[in-house]
């Protein structure tokens, strides 16, 4: 019977770390990857480790370098809590990020099937937000984790890419 000896790929096996796309990210968060206790202690980690400095710090460069190019469309009543909604975003992805780098059985271009369940589940913990500020959120998220996972050197290939949707 070789239908009872094929293998399914393993919850273990780590998903490859691509640069997140602005526009491209609907796909990765949405998917549920795990939604059980392990996705809900990553979460939970990687909002106490986003107010770390080194969260801070990755957060700061976000915030700086990418949040300029990203075309948000608020009034100006909205405007600052919308960028603190989109900063929440990328600490929270930073956070989960640095908790993931801890996993030393994980290269820098990996990322696990947890930790991507942790981010969908930070996000829908922002609430409902229309596509395209949940676009930017996601984005911004996934840079964050990103960022924690590749290092500062990463973050050009995040604003080229940014520069080239304009």
């Amino acid at each position: 019977m070789s239908w009872f000896s094929r293998r399914k790929p393993s919850k273990k096996t780590p998903l490859v770390l691509h640069a997140p796309r602005l526009g491209q990210t609907q796909s990765l968060l949405t998917v549920r990857h795990n939604d059980g206790f392990a996705a809900a202690t990553v979460g939970q980690l990687g909002l106490a480790t986003a107010f770390s400095p080194r969260a801070h710090e990755i957060t700061d460069l976000i915030c700086a370098h990418l949040l300029p190019e990203v075309k948000i469309s608020a009034s100006q009543t909205d405007l600052p809590h919308t960028i603190d909604l989109l900063r929440s975003a990328a600490q929270t992805g930073a956070g989960i990020g640095l908790v993931e780098a801890r996993n030393h059985d994980l290269e820098p271009d990996q990322l696990t099937r947890t930790a991507v369940a942790a981010m969908a589940q930070a996000l829908a913990d922002l609430g409902a937000l229309g596509p395209e500020l949940g676009e930017q959120a996601r984005f911004l998220m996934l840079a964050g984790h990103y960022l924690a996972r590749r290092g500062e050197p990463a973050l050009a290939e995040l604003v080229e890419q940014l520069r080239n949707l304009a």
